[in-house]
């Protein structure tokens, strides 16, 4: 009595008395595994890579200049500057909104920074005042610069980065981006998305309730952003180079 083995790839032989029955082996395909890791740990694992956090000498003054610029100058100059570029939007003409894309849709972008919280408690008014003219300072512990987070700290702290003052009447698409010590990260939705958000809040200001809104961004939502809303992560090169290629008006 002979017996036949068969070899295949990837698969079991099971023998028996005559011949050789081949049964399928139990793995996993490489996606799936990959899917069962989790959606935090491929986050993690993807990101981990150095290519955002090696930057230029250039790069990083641009970063910085992001960081520490008046929130008026960071999202209605620069922000918006380079978002248009970037996606060769056309600026508005109106201040209702601020861009509008190839489909004459009219597009609000929005920016904010992570940062861990101001850990100095001013005592009273006069310290308050004393505590911005320290601000500046290299080491100062409410310098900006020494409170940014990168991406990996900012899904394993409590960091909140607040997108706010979106009226939904005035825009057909809304991009918000959220800029890190390493990496800036581009999101992009429809305006019937933006009350989906997780903790979106319709109420933002006293005057105009209902009409102007806001959400926080932290590691308890970050995932349904980065699921729905990501379209791009830049380098601050990237956002660099873009600098360089607008003409100051």
């Amino acid at each position: 009595m002979t017996i036949t083995i068969l070899f295949a790839f990837n698969v079991q032989c099971m023998l028996f008395w005559g011949g050789a029955v081949m049964v399928p082996q139990q793995t996993t395909p490489a996606s799936m595994e990959i899917k069962e890791v989790g959606q935090r740990e491929i986050r993690i694992d993807d990101n981990r890579q150095d290519k955002y956090e090696v930057m230029s000498s250039g790069a990083i003054e641009v970063r910085n200049g992001f960081m520490l610029s008046s929130s008026r100058k960071f999202g209605e100059k620069f922000v918006e500057s380079v978002i248009r570029n970037k996606y060769r939007l056309k600026e508005s003409k109106t201040r209702l909104y601020d861009a509008k894309n190839a489909n004459a849709e009219k597009c609000e972008i929005k920016g904010v920074r992570a940062w861990r919280e101001d850990a100095t408690k001013p005592i009273s008014f006069l310290d308050e005042i004393k505590a911005e003219s320290r601000k500046m300072g290299s080491d100062a512990p409410n310098n900006p610069l020494n409170r940014m987070v990168t991406f990996n700290d900012f899904i394993k702290e409590q960091i909140i980065a607040n997108v706010q003052n979106i009226k939904l009447s005035n825009f057909d698409i809304l991009y918000y981006c959220v800029f890190y010590k390493d990496r800036v990260q581009v999101f992009r939705c429809k305006n019937e998305v933006v009350s989906d958000i997780h903790r979106w809040c319709p109420n933002h200001g006293s005057k105009e309730k209902g009409q102007n809104g806001q959400f926080p961004i932290s590691k308890d939502n970050i995932d349904w952003h980065l699921d729905h809303c990501l379209v791009d992560t830049m380098s601050y090169d990237e956002i660099y180079q873009i600098a360089v290629s607008i003409t100051k008006t």
